[in-house]
Order: C-alpha cells, then structure tokens, then sequence
C-alpha cells in the first residue's frame, strides 16, 4: 500500500509540474514590420517657409554620414554662396485637407525642422530641390503612430495663423508652430511674387535606413520676404540657431502638395 500511494503522488505532480505544449511554444511572437509606403498630399495650404543661414559645422553634426549640409543660396539657386555654408529651415502649413494613414484628413497642419543638403547618390530621389528633415508634425494619430513605430521623427502638434493675407506675392503672416515639445512664433512679410511651381525631395534617418517624402507643389499665389521666428529652448532649432528670435527668408504662399509619396524602409 505504501508503494502504491508514493506512486499515485508522484503521478499527480508529475501532471501538475508538467508544461503544456502550448508553453513550449513560447509567447506569441508580433509580425514583423513591413516597409511603409504613403501618399503625400496637402491641399489649399496657407504656407510659411522661414530659411537661415548658418555654419555648416551647426548642422553637420544632426545629419547621418553622406548627407552634406547646403547654403540657403547653393540650395535654392545652386550657386555657392561665399558667405554661409549651411542652412536650416522652419515651417508651418495649415491645409483645407491632406494625406492620413487610410483616407483623407480634412483639415490638416503640417510642419518641420529641415535643411538644404546633398544627399548620397545612392539614395538620391530627384527633385528640384533636396532637404534632409528632422521632427515633423503629424496630427493624425493613426499616422504618426505609423510613421513612429518606424524609428520616424512624427510629432503632435498644431499650426494655427492669427493673420495670413497674400495678393500676387504681397503679404503678411503671423502664426504659431507647435511641434513636440516645442511652441514656435511666427511672423513677417513678403514684397516679390514666386509663383514658379517645384519638386522636392526630404530625406529623414530611421533605424531601418532613409526614409523619402517627396512630393510636387501647386503654387496658387506666392511671394519671397523677411520672417521672424522666436526659438524655444530645449530644441533642435536652439541647438543650431540659439534660443531666441531670428531673422531669415520667408517664402509665403497658398500652395498645394499634389502627386507626393513617403516611403519608410521597416
């Protein structure tokens, strides 16, 4: 009897230690990632472009290897300027309707932190004027949750314009930027109408290699002038300008992105 109920006690632990196959299979594993490929598009923007020119050697250290830092001038001409080597650019968009995750967002802010730059040949998308970016705003949740879980730099924020006006190149702006955790003032004034339309491509860095925006714009009015933005700190723009208010050139319009796609390799 005593041989019998060791036994039938070792059978019952045995049955209550024992691992069920579907322990061994370990934990569910998530399907990896695949490549993301968007569509591009802002419609009927009322747009803000502020350019700066600064040292290369302030925003040399912000790019991946290969990238070059641009001159405002070298950028938007393609003639060296003897003057400045490097560049960097703020912008604030508040669109009728743009581009989300599956549909339409109607309406729809847009914004970054970028510079003029020569990309690597070998990821050189063509366009008439090539940028690398940093942060950029991405309202739509969906979207930025999207374009995130891909290493890219998507922010929440806002744009918001207390005065917009534009009348064949003539005009005057003042808005505010947020993006991340940064709040951007705008303001400033153009005098010479550019209503030539361009392509263009913005490279960004993900852990999975370089991520492309690139996209065609629609000019309907626009013009060239001085803008003011005042710098927060703690931000990338304090890191190459400083805190503060600085004076660049504004390129003001009421444009449209048409035809744009953004590809961020998984």
């Amino acid at each position: 009897m005593r041989w019998t109920t060791i036994l039938l006690t070792g059978l019952l632990v045995a049955g209550c230690t024992g691992t069920d196959k579907d322990d061994d299979e370990g934990p569910t594993r998530e399907a990896p990632l695949e490549d993301l490929e968007l569509p591009w598009t802002l419609t009927d923007c009322q747009a803000v472009v502020v350019l700066f020119d600064v040292p290369a050697e302030a925003v040399r250290p912000h790019l991946p290897p290969g990238f070059e830092p641009v001159s405002v001038l070298a950028g938007l001409t393609g003639n060296d300027d003897p003057a400045s080597d490097g560049s960097f650019g703020l912008e604030m968009f508040t669109c009728a309707s743009g581009s989300g995750l599956n549909g339409t967002v109607e309406p729809i802010a847009y914004g970054s932190q970028f510079a003029f730059v020569d990309p690597p040949e070998n990821v050189t998308v063509a366009a008439d004027y090539q940028f690398y970016k940093w942060e950029v705003l991405v309202p739509d949740a969906d979207r930025r949750e999207a374009l995130a879980a891909r290493g890219a730099p998507a922010m929440d924020g806002s744009a918001d314009f207390a005065l917009f006006m534009m009348q064949e190149g003539a005009g005057t702006f003042d808005g505010t930027l947020v993006l991340g955790n940064g709040t951007y003032a705008f303001e400033g004034r153009t005098l010479v109408p550019n209503p030539d339309p361009i392509t263009f491509t913005e490279y960004m860095a993900v852990p999975g290699g370089i991520a492309t925006w690139h996209t065609s714009v629609a000019v309907d009015a626009a013009g060239i002038g001085t803008g003011t933005v005042d710098v927060p700190e703690g931000t990338l723009a304090a890191e190459v300008l400083g805190p503060g208010a600085h004076d660049g050139s504004a390129l003001v319009g009421r444009w449209s992105f048409t035809d744009g796609r953004v590809h961020v390799p998984a």
